[in-house]
Parts: structure tokens; C-alpha cells; sequence
């Protein structure tokens, strides 16, 4: 049985045998809701910290609690609960709706469901990864850059209370299109002193981009894919250029290590291709192999004591004030991404009830349409802490109460015009805060009125 839970009926929810609906930003609570039931039942774990954990739950995640912050009834998740502990190979999952801006409470609160399961590490259940060696000793390993908070440091900027730096560089990623409250936070980028934009296409950050090195499509480079998010091994991929670059463009790893010459700096290689098979001999893997289409993969996991982490859920999971009007962002492929904006042929597969024209459709169910005073085809404005985003309304009875669905990668101010200057782009309403206890930048928690 597959079992999703999310406020409104997504590709995902739409797959699953069931849908439960779930308050935007409170899957961390849901959870913790779920491990009350399976505690109640007995559910047990050796982790050292359990007894603080099992306070925790019992204290602050009743059944009447958690219906209040996520808007599902007790006696469902008392029914979902024994299910999950019945079935034979549970797995829950945890992460944010539109695949970006949760904290640690999310996963962390998932994690422990799995732990009560006993499903840490076993065959379809939760794996902890290992990392693959480094090639450049010096260079910053995953947990390192998941550990620096891009966002928090923008909004530093933006405020004023962290200085600009001299250079920033942006490889293949859009951020003046992409960051979250997305006004703001693309102006703190335009503020570095040099911006320079690694990317294969002219996209919002290129434009604004003080010096533009163009990166060859994966078509003309050497590649490499470590471990992909989702992917539930360790693991590590590759290819070769299959066509000479059409333009005069150089691989950015090739303009690093050029850079690092010229400042001194001894890297250990000369080029991308001699890095990548660096990268492939200390993980174990043959380079041959891999750039004929073989995937090194891994059965290693991470041992060691794992923990609740109850002392980090205490203070980082808190319930929402309600009452307010939420935002649900949703992303689709077929909608194309920052990076990569809406590819031609994808406009004719563009649901008129996510694009209507130049006109971007969000969609409410019945009932909050009524409370809104707004209809079918209604051209409102959405008002959000970042920005405005005009829009018209679609009425959908897969969205729950209370509850805005709105896709993102629309609004494109570059890129060509099969993208530029249809629909809004829904990032400028989503709300950076900080979630208590890690200092995380969020912003899965947005709420948004109506004029």
C-alpha cells in the first residue's frame, strides 16, 4: 500500500492507493502523530535518548493536537499507524512538497518513525549513505555544503546585517529566478560586488551576470552524478562527450583549475576528465566502465548509534497558529526547472488550469473559494511577505481547505518565448523564517491573503 500525505492531490498523491490530506509545512508533526500511535501500541527502540523521545511525543503530539496543526482526525492516524506496523516492509519518506525549503524536522521526525519500525538500514527500508572519497583532499565533502545555509546568507545580505561579498559565483544553478522570497533575495545577489554565471543557457542570473563563462551542454563535457538525492545507495555515474562544443565554451571545472593555476594554487589535476577519474578510482569504480554507461554502486551504509534526536525536535517542530490562508507550491517537469525553463515542446502539454494564455491558474477547493468570495476564472492578486502575483482562480476538490495550490517555474523575465513572461513566478511569495533549534532557513510554511 502506498500512502501519501499533502494538501493537495499532486502526480504523487494521484499514484498512491491513498491521499491523506496534510497541512502545508507540518509533515515533521504528522509524523511525530504517527509515532504517538506507535507508541501507545508499544513500539520501542534501544537509541539511548528513546525515553526523551517518547516524553516528547506523549507530552505535545495527542491525537487532538495533531488534527488541529495538520487536519487529519486522530482516528485516521490511529488506522494509518497500525497499518504501517503491520505491514511487512514499512518505509516512510519524508521531504517537502515542492523539493525545496524544509529544515531538519521533517526528516528527522520521519526518521524516528523508521527507527520505531526497526527499518534503519534494512533491505527497502531507511539506508544512512556513505560518502565517496574526495578527489581534491581540500575540497568540501556533501555533509560540509549541506551544513552552509545559501539562503540564511542571502537574507543576511538583504538585511544588512552581512556584508556583500566581492565575488560571487553561480554554477549551473538560477538563483535570481529560483531563491525564495524571491524579490528580496535576488536583489542581495545582484549586491556582490562581480557576479559570475557558469550556465549552458541565458537564463535570469546569466542576464544579470557581470561575466558570463559558458558551460557546454552534457552533450560536449565529461559528467559525473554522485549519489543522486532519492537514490538509496551509494553510488557514482559518468559520461563522455558524445560531440565536439558547438561554441567557444569550456567546462567549468576546467575554468576552475585554470583559475587555481594562475593564483598558485596546486589542485593535483589539469583538467575535468582527469578529476572525474580521480573521483572514480578512489570510490572503486573503473572509469572505462563508466563512461560506457555502468554505474558503480554500493552496498555500504553507515553504522553507529543513531539517536532521536529528541532535544532538536523539541524546539524545532512547533504548531502552526492556523486560521490563514497556506500556500502549496507544486513543481512539474513538464513545467521544466530553473535551470532549464520550459522547453518548446513542452507548451502544448501545459494543463490550461495551470496557464491560462499569459495567465497563471492557482487552484482552492469549493469551500474556500466560497469563504475567499471568489469563482471559477477570478482574476485575484496573491499577497505574500516577499511580493505579489496576479492570478486566476481554478476550482479543484484535490486541494484541501484552507489551501492555495500554485505551480511554480512560470513568470521567466529571460530565457526565450517559449518561457519569458508567462504566468508569475510563485517564488516571490514564499517565506523565508528559521526553524528554532538548528537556525535552518525554511520555507515550506507560507501564507499568503487575497485582494
Amino acid at each position: 500500500t502506498y500512502i501519501y500525505a499533502g494538501p493537495f492531490q499532486n502526480s504523487t498523491a494521484a499514484a498512491a492507493d491513498r491521499w491523506v490530506p496534510v497541512a502545508p509545512g507540518t509533515g515533521a508533526i504528522f509524523c511525530l502523530g504517527l509515532a504517538y500511535h506507535m507508541l501507545k501500541a508499544g513500539a520501542s527502540s534501544s537509541a539511548s535518548d528513546f525515553a526523551d523521545f517518547k516524553t516528547l511525543v506523549m507530552s505535545r503530539f495527542s491525537p487532538d493536537k495533531v488534527e488541529k496543526a495538520t487536519g487529519v482526525a486522530g482516528t485516521e492516524m490511529a488506522a494509518i499507524a497500525k497499518r504501517i506496523m503491520k505491514s511487512s516492509a514499512p518505509v516512510v519518506v519524508a521531504g517537502s512538497e515542492f523539493a525545496q525549503g524544509a529544515g531538519a524536522a521533517d526528516v528527522i521526525a520521519a526518521s524516528a518513525v523508521n527507527m520505531l519500525l526497526g527499518r534503519i538500514n534494512k533491505e527497502g527500508g531507511m539506508k544512512i549513505l556513505p560518502e565517496l572519497p574526495k578527489a581534491v583532499e581540500a575540497a568540501a565533502g556533501r555533509s560540509e555544503l549541506a551544513a552552509k545555509d545559501f539562503v540564511g546568507y542571502l537574507a543576511g545580505i538583504a538585511s544588512g546585517k552581512v556584508a556583500a561579498p566581492a565575488v560571487m559565483m553561480s554554477y549551473e544553478a538560477n538563483p535570481i529566478y529560483a531563491l525564495p522570497q524571491n524579490t528580496a533575495l535576488a536583489q542581495a545577489v545582484e549586491k556582490s560586488g562581480f557576479l559570475v554565471s557558469f550556465s549552458t543557457y541565458m537564463d535570469e542570473t546569466a542576464s544579470e551576470a557581470d561575466l558570463i563563462m559558458p558551460n557546454p551542454t552534457c552533450y560536449e563535457r565529461f559528467e559525473d552524478a554522485q549519489t543522486p538525492y532519492g537514490v538509496g545507495a551509494a553510488m557514482l555515474a559518468a559520461s563522455a562527450p558524445v560531440a565536439e562544443p558547438l561554441y567557444n565554451s569550456k567546462p567549468t571545472v576546467d575554468v576552475v583549475l585554470g583559475v587555481a593555476s594562475v593564483l598558485g594554487i596546486d589542485l593535483g589535476y589539469e583538467s575535468a576528465d582527469e578529476v572525474y577519474q580521480a573521483k572514480a578510482e578512489k570510490a572503486g569504480a573503473d572509469w572505462d566502465s563508466l563512461i560506457e554507461g555502468a554505474a558503480y554502486v554500493s552496498d555500504s551504509t553507515e553504522s553507529g548509534s543513531i539517536k532521536f534526536a529528541a532535544s532538536v525536535l523539541s524546539k524545532a517542530v512547533t504548531m502552526p497558529k492556523g486560521g490563514e490562508i497556506a500556500l502549496a507550491p507544486y513543481s512539474k517537469l513538464i513545467i521544466g526547472t530553473p535551470t532549464v525553463a520550459i522547453p518548446p515542446l513542452n507548451v502544448v502539454a501545459i494543463s490550461k488550469f495551470e496557464l491560462m494564455g499569459k495567465d497563471l491558474m492557482v487552484q482552492v477547493n469549493s469551500k474556500t473559494a466560497k469563504k475567499l468570495g471568489v469563482s471559477e476564472g477570478s482574476k485575484v492578486k496573491l499577497a505574500g511577505a516577499g511580493g505579489e502575483c496576479a492570478v486566476r482562480i481554478h476550482i479543484n476538490e484535490g486541494v484541501m481547505n484552507d489551501v492555495i495550490a500554485a505551480p511554480l517555474g512560470f513568470g521567466h523575465t529571460a530565457w526565450d518565448a517559449y518561457s519569458s513572461g508567462k504566468g508569475e513566478n510563485i517564488s516571490k511569495l514564499l517565506t523565508v523564517g528559521t526553524e528554532s533549534g538548528t537556525g535552518i532557513s525554511v520555507w515550506t510554511s507560507s501564507f499568503v491573503s487575497i485582494a
